[in-house]
């Protein structure tokens, strides 16, 4: 039994690692002196203190704090040196200190050659002579253990309870380091998912907002994020006074029945021009969602509302317009009449060189077949061939025209000439021109 002596060594110890916590409570080097400690008082040549962790998979390992430097080669001293910046892992369970992890139990091996519970090594590692493995548990959570080796003598229970104060002290050290290193993680967490909300927030320049609009259009923002722009939180702005500082009255008037729409408990959107954060005029689209505010009384309402930059949009729609308008010029002033069908022959629309061939409007010849059209004859092959998903073949050929108004003073033959206009697909549509 120990002496008197020896519970006045291991009290010292302990107030050692105690203070030293107190002192530096993040430091690896505390875990490196309870280890000595644990070896000293232990007589044992060398061990290892290590906390329990979870893989990718959910299986247990162990990884160390601290561990005596018992490299033989190259390679181990290798591992023992990652091990004073990050530790060892070890994953393989079905030995000594894995019996330790399986049961939460002390386990005592002075006979490891014989014993079954043991698991091999690695070529050249120091002789193992017995084993001592003590298991941490933390509101019953194995969070660790120690391990130590080759005690003169061996190990006992005995021995184990009287070291039972370094232990205590040690299993609140990983604790401690296993708090410290989740409120990391934490706060890593929370750093990149604020980086991520700036990303996409300067990627699709976007304002989040929220705060109760009293009966006389006055809010106060509870928040206000996401612009250069500052906006005074948790105090009384009135709300269509702001939006005339940067909105024409035009906007401002949709805003106020847009507000009047939420007020009747309805989700609304609508689209404004304002300055932006560079100065230069913006496209936004502005969301906003009511909920009711029984805090504030009748005609309360709390909104919840985000405001989107949509000028790369509305900029890319002006310019598809644009083009189109583009288009429709072209169309309009070639001198040759083009008229679309669909795959029943039916009429779609003219440009208006045929509108004024033919004296009729697009919508008086809406719906008519070719056949009921200002020309007459045989409906192209590429009319006919209905639902065809292979390419309707270019139609080359003539038509007897019916008689025309005065713009069109012969009533011979007209080369016509009809190629699909979608070449591909369910439905293809055709286009015709015909050339006097």
């Amino acid at each position: 039994m120990p002496s008197p002596l020896h519970d006045t060594t291991i009290l010292q110890a302990v107030t050692r690692l105690q203070n030293r916590f107190i002192r530096e409570p993040n430091s690896r080097q505390r875990f490196q002196e309870a280890l000595d400690a644990l070896l000293q008082l232990s007589g044992s040549e060398y061990g290892f203190i290590g906390e329990m962790l979870t893989d990718a998979h959910g299986q247990p390992f162990l990884r160390t704090h601290a561990v005596t430097d018992i490299s033989w080669n190259e390679e181990s001293r290798s591992q023992f040196d990652q091990a004073l910046e990050t530790g060892l892992e070890f994953h393989e369970l079905e030995n000594l200190f894995g019996e330790v992890v399986k049961k939460r139990t002390v386990v005592i091996a002075n006979d490891p050659d014989s014993d079954v519970r043991r698991g091999g090594l690695p070529m050249g590692h120091p002789e193992l002579k017995s084993f001592l493995g003590i298991p941490f548990i933390v509101e019953d959570e194995l969070i660790g253990m120690a391990g130590v080796a080759n005690r003169p003598g061996g190990y006992d229970v005995e021995l184990s309870e009287w070291l039972d104060p370094l232990m205590v002290s040690c299993a609140s050290m990983v604790w401690a380091a296993r708090n410290e290193r989740l409120r990391q993680e934490a706060e890593q967490a929370l750093r990149a998912s604020e980086r991520h909300t700036q990303a996409v927030s300067e990627l699709v320049t976007f304002v989040t907002f929220s705060g109760p609009i009293d009966p006389h259009g006055n809010i106060t923002f509870h928040r206000y994020r996401g612009s250069k722009i500052e906006m005074p939180l948790n105090m009384p702005l009135p709300l269509i006074e702001l939006m005339r500082l940067r909105m024409s009255d035009e906007d401002v008037a949709l805003a106020e029945r847009s507000l009047e729409e939420a007020r009747a408990g309805r989700d609304v959107v609508f689209d404004y021009q304002a300055p932006g954060d560079d100065d230069l005029m913006h496209w936004f689209s502005c969301h906003v969602r009511p909920q009711p505010y029984p805090a504030g009384g009748d005609g309360w309402i709390m909104i919840y509302g985000a405001i989107v930059d949509i000028t790369a949009k509305k900029l890319a729609e002006l310019e598809t317009l644009r083009q189109k308008q583009e288009l429709q010029t072209i169309f309009d002033a070639m001198q040759a009449r083009v008229i679309y069908f669909d795959t029943a022959g039916r009429f779609l629309r003219q440009n208006a060189f045929s509108r004024r061939a033919s004296g009729l409007s697009d919508e008086a010849q809406h719906g008519k077949t070719r056949s009921k059209s200002p020309c007459s004859g045989t409906i192209p092959s590429c009319v006919t061939q209905r639902r065809s998903k292979l390419s309707a073949p270019a139609y080359h050929g003539s038509a007897r025209w019916k008689p025309m108004p005065k713009t069109v003073s012969d009533a011979g033959r007209a080369s016509t000439k009809c190629r699909p206009a979608i070449p591909a697909g369910p439905s293809p549509v055709c286009s015709c021109s015909f050339a006097t």
